[in-house]
């Protein structure tokens, strides 16, 4: 059972790292498909299972963009979440994206 403000991730190759992942976010973030109530400035915790690893990473962090159920474009529903003031994930992050252009691929958010 997880808490309210937990969230799951599992990013499976590149491709799916770059479409929730949020550079523009100071600290880096990324966003997670929910269909749960969140609110701009939540606290919360995302579990995140990279590509590249066997183990989780756990970071906490902030609900800093919303995409509501039903959302015009038919977007999908979920929270970007600001990683917190520890760098490791965000520069991990973005080694695994280096020399990925990203191109015309749609992302999560912008």
């Amino acid at each position: 059972m997880s808490l309210p403000g937990a969230l799951e991730l599992t990013l499976e190759d590149k491709s799916a790292l770059r479409r929730a992942y949020m550079p523009f976010i100071r600290n880096g973030g990324v966003f997670v498909r929910t269909d749960r109530p969140y609110e701009l400035g939540d606290n919360v915790t995302v579990t995140i299972r990279l590509f590249d690893t066997s183990g989780p990473v756990g970071v906490e962090g902030k609900v800093v963009w919303i995409t509501p159920i039903r959302a015009q474009g038919k977007r999908v529903a979920g929270v970007g979440v600001q990683f917190g003031a520890d760098e490791s994930l965000w520069a991990r992050i973005e080694g695994l994206l280096g020399g990925i252009s990203g191109g015309d691929e749609p992302t999560y958010t912008l």
